[in-house]
């Protein structure tokens, strides 16, 4: 790995550099007190014992911690002294100089870390030592001290040191450690099998305290240690300290104290300790260990030390934006809610929300701010920090205080914005438009701030032919119009598209990933039909959710939490995504929530218990996976699911283009499909043509030999009876029509559909009826699925996908191109085509399942074949079987077919019309109107008129007349009985001759 300074992002300066401090007349260090420190300490018993004198020059009141300690005696001024050692805190009363000396001691056995450290307590036993912090009485703050500690024999022990002296005797050894700095805590670690290593280099001794089993990382561990002093000394001057050791523990520890860091022996040889997590470590000496945190305002040192360390890292290998994306990923996962927390009341790391703010958002915060300043005043604002609060306590106040010093300018609005406050800038593009003026491309849109506004400065980028084209706007408001002027046509837009800013990803952008799951504010886990104990132990990853069963799950209530739903063969699951490939082991696969672009579901699946257990104890550490799979414990797979860079919007697009191949006739496109088991044939239902051609399709596929079945959208699965008398010529054309109830169902001339059905009856070739009764679909379009009775979901397909994005993108086009769709609902909207799609889906697999010897040919609207989403698609989901389609005059894009049929204009002998408006409402036809030179108001029709019989039949509706005029002919005459109200007369019966 390099660790070169990458000279976009850091330039150093090194000359007239102004120190900055809270205030910069004192350079004197305020007085600490001073803890000498004597202890003996025994692996056998978990125990320390000693002694510390505390010297706190003119203080005449100390407080000092005991935390869980044993106080022996308490002594001050030389005197034994009459103090409540039971308590926490001691408080002691002491003269001018005084020194108090505590004898102590306490037991240290085995614990775990506390959830969300990285850092386990304190322990001694036969495997080593590791104190931390809390193993001494100490008084609250910085302090300086001396430690002088003694271990069995054969010990080895580190401390925060810049000097260490060893005396070793007969049957212990004894070391004394220096360190001439304050400091707010004291670490051992130490251990009977450590090899040492030692290496000089540029005044610093760097060391490597390993077991044996690790001790040929040495050499790695040092030449990484120079390499990244290197890169930091550069950036803010000479390392803090004389030493600087990397020591392994026994313990799962990762952390960082001066002169020091820590590594536990689980994660010492794993490759990305040294690439990544040793520089940030090293970091730290400067920022944290020589830099003191004053948490009372906030920890900015793991934000800073993240951002100049593991993000730098990416930086440098191109992959900056990787990141930054990662860090707003895991924020929009983990907070939300009373999560958020503003980054001055962060002080260390509890759980994945802490981190995500204190970690990332504090990160995210220091490159906006090295934007704003620049690169060079980014880089002396920090070496003046580092100069000017050396072995001091500082605060986010304190280095706006440097920034501003550094660059001149009131940065007091950025850090009450961002450090001040909780939450992200959550930013839309909307009232997108473009015109040629006559010398550029003039584009407008409005930038929108939903909800809170921030002050920002966006970037922006087009793309066209010619490249991208780079800009900023500047907002601080919640909306803003803008104009950009622009040589080359545009294609798009893209906002922030390398992640310079910290905000809220849109829902394009954010893919859906474990850590959603994880994180989720709200969570449903949904158990299996059977066999819920498999999956027991995800209880514990998901504690925070909440169960329901599937049948009681409705489309409301998925669109306001995630699921957790168990099992592949679950009904929330078919009802959703139709089915979910099961792999071997464990499998847990996170799709976006159909219902809701801010929530997700996960799905998983296992072959057994013991696969669950093993795998769900590693799945907080897979967070940024869309799938993982696991073979009894060990990852066999993970991916991300694909996602946009940027907020992007769509302007003049690219402009399609085909190269022109060789043109080729029906006849070829029939051979190139004959081998497939279903054949799509699209059609716009009122162009004969498309008929034509649907049926030239299937009378060559008929003679080639092959068994086939007739799919049509046309008629509903109810009335497949109807469809097979009529085949069967069991009933004639009129007992279908009206069996079958066509004229009610489907708005267009069955003169359209006569040569085909004709065809198959003649044939012998079965047609099915593909579609889902239509009162079920419009009852779906008024309230949605979850307005259906129990009795109408049966009709409902066994599984559904609502997961396509794409599909449901392309229905919100023709969604919003309808004139009701203001006062519709687009979920609805969704559910009424997805059923459609998927019930005519079902039909075919149904059929081809029953009939494998089969080939089918399914006729339907070419927005129901475009791009496979419609019906394609979810059949290949049921039966994997092979397709091809066919489109009649559709536009030539990328994927809309396999085939474009160019059909030439063909003419049909429709049925006759009576030219007449009518409203069949309240049980009878009323006259609203004529279109012009209309045949029935030439036969002294008028309006109002109320139709009462046609040749002698009542024709109480649209579908009754247009059922009757089907089996005329032009020219007929037919008499036509009208009720109308005469002016004087009142009402009256009309017969009136029409000729058609």
């Amino acid at each position: 790995m390099k660790y070169e300074v990458v000279a976009s992002l850091l330039l150093i300066i090194l000359a007239g550099t102004v120190i900055c401090s809270a205030d910069p007349g004192d350079r004197k260090a305020p007085p600490f007190p001073h803890h000498s420190i004597r202890a003996t300490v025994d692996t056998g018993t978990s125990r320390v014992q000693g002694t510390v004198i505390i010297s706190a020059h003119s203080a005449t009141s100390l407080t000092v911690a005991r935390d869980k300690l044993r106080i022996l005696s308490v002594m001050i001024g030389g005197k034994t002294a009459d103090v409540d050692t039971g308590s926490e805190l001691l408080t002691l009363k002491t003269l001018q100089d005084d020194t108090v000396e505590i004898r102590f001691e306490g037991t240290f056995q085995s614990s775990p870390p506390s959830e969300g450290s990285a850092t386990p307590g304190n322990v001694i036993d036969d495997r080593g030592v590791f104190l931390t912090g809390t193993w001494f009485p100490r008084i609250p703050g910085l302090f300086t001290y001396d430690l002088t500690l003694t271990f069995p024999k054969g010990y080895r022990a580190v401390s925060e040191a810049e000097e260490t002296t060893l005396d070793e005797s007969e049957d212990s050894v004894q070391f004394a450690f220096t360190f001439p700095h304050p400091s707010e805590a004291v670490s051992i670690v130490a251990a009977k099998r450590y090899e040492i290593a030692h290496e000089k280099h540029r005044g610093v001794n760097i060391a490597t305290y390993l077991f044996p089993e690790e001790g040929d990382l040495a050499k790695t561990y040092i030449d990484h240690t120079k390499k990244y002093l290197d890169l930091y000394e550069q950036m803010f001057g000479p390392f803090p300290f004389k030493r600087f050791a990397i020591v392994e523990s026994f313990l799962p520890a990762g952390s960082s104290m001066p002169t020091m860091t820590v590594l536990g022996q689980d994660v010492v040889r794993l490759p990305f300790i040294v690439e990544t997590s040793l520089g940030h470590e090293i970091l730290h000496q400067w920022f944290g260990n020589m830099v003191y945190v004053d948490e009372r305002r906030g920890n900015w040192a793991e934000g800073l030390t993240t951002y100049l360390a593991d993000h730098l890292y990416e930086e440098q290998k191109g992959n900056g934006w990787v990141y930054r994306k990662q860090m707003l990923i895991d924020f929009g996962s983990y907070v939300s809610g009373t999560r958020d927390v503003p980054l001055q009341t962060f002080t260390g790391r509890v759980d994945p929300a802490t981190r995500a703010i204190g970690y990332g958002k504090a990160a995210m915060v220091f490159h906006m701010l090295h934007t704003l300043v620049g690169k060079e005043t980014f880089s002396a604002s920090l070496r003046d920090f580092v100069a000017g609060y050396g072995f001091r306590r500082a605060s986010w106040v304190d280095i706006q205080r440097c920034f501003e010093q550094a660059s001149g300018k009131d940065l007091s609005w950025f850090f009450d914005q961002w450090v001040s406050e909780p939450g992200a800038p959550d930013l839309a593009i909307e009232n997108m438009s473009m015109k040629w003026n006559g010398t550029a491309y003039e584009t407008r849109f409005d930038l929108v701030q939903r909800g809170r506004a921030y002050r920002l400065t966006v970037p922006v980028t087009f793309f066209s032919s010619a490249g991208p084209a780079h800009h900023t706007v500047e907002i601080d408001s919640d909306r803003k119009s803008f104009e950009i002027f622009l040589e080359n046509l545009p294609e798009k837009m893209v906002l922030d598209g390398g992640y310079d800013l910290f905000r809220a990803l849109s829902s394009d952008e954010f893919p859906p990933v474990i850590s959603r799951l994880l994180g989720a504010e709200t969570l449903v886990i949904v158990p299996p039909p059977s066999e819920a104990d498999r999956y027991a132990a995800l209880g514990q990853v998901f504690g925070h959710a909440s169960a329901a069963q599937a049948d009681d799950v409705t489309f409301k209530d998925m669109g306001s939490s995630s699921f957790l739903l168990l099992g592949v063969e679950n009904p929330l699951v078919k009802r959703l995504f139709g089915r979910i490939h099961a792999g071997p082991g464990f499998t847990l696969t996170v799709r976006k929530n159909p219902s809701s672009p801010l929530q997700v579901v996960g799905i998983a699946s296992a072959d057994s218990a013991q696969e669950v257990e093993a795998a769900a104890r590693k799945l907080t550490h897979y967070g940024r996976y869309s799938r993982v799979s696991f073979e009894k414990g060990r990852n066999s797979a993970k991916e991300t699911a694909a996602s946009r860079k940027g907020i992007e919007k769509d302007l003049a697009g690219q402009t399609a283009a085909i190269e022109p191949p060789p043109v080729k006739t029906l006849s070829h496109v029939t051979a190139s499909i004959r081998d497939k088991t279903v054949i799509y044939v699209g059609e716009a239902h009122d162009r004969f043509a498309h008929h034509v051609v649907q049926l030239e399709i299937i009378k060559a596929l008929h003679r080639s030999g092959r068994t086939i079945g007739i799919g049509m959208e046309m008629f509903q699965r109810p009335f497949q009876k109807a469809l097979d008398n009529f085949l069967a010529s069991t009933i004639d054309e009129r007992e279908f029509l009206s069996r079958s109830e066509y004229f009610k169902r489907w708005g267009y001339d069955y003169n359209l559909y006569k040569p085909i059905l004709d065809y198959a009856r003649k044939e012998k070739i079965p047609v099915i009826a593909l579609n889902l009764r239509r009162e079920i679909t419009e009852k779906v379009a008024k309230g949605g699925i979850d307005g259906l009775t129990p009795e109408e979901k049966r009709e409902l397909p066994k599984e559904m996908d609502f997961s396509d994005q794409e599909y449901r993108d392309r229905l919100y086009e023709i969604f919003k191109s309808h004139p009701s769709s203001r006062d519709g609902n687009f979920d609805f909207f969704v559910q009424n085509q997805l059923l459609w799609d998927e019930t005519m889906a079902e039909s075919v697999g149904d059929f081809l399942r029953e009939r494998p010897d089969h080939q089918m040919i399914v006729l339907a609207g070419n927005g129901h074949i475009a791009y496979g989403s419609g019906i394609p698609k979810r059949v290949l989901r049921r039966n994997g079987m092979s397709y091809a389609t066919v489109m009649n005059d559709g536009e030539p894009e990328r994927s809309v077919a396999d085939y474009l049929v160019s059909s030439k204009p063909v003419e049909v002998l429709g049925a006759p019309k009576m030219m007449v408006l009518l409203d069949d409402k309240g049980g009878q036809l009323t006259v609203t109107g004529f279109p012009e030179h209309s045949v029935s108001e030439k036969a002294g029709m008028l309006k109002g008129d109320v139709l009462l019989t046609f040749d002698g039949k009542e024709i109480p509706t649209v579908q009754d007349l247009r059922f009757e005029l089907y089996f005329r002919k032009k020219g007929d005459t037919v008499t036509v009985k009208v009720r109308r109200q005469e002016p004087e007369e009142g009402e009256t019966t009309t017969e009136l001759k029409v000729t058609l």
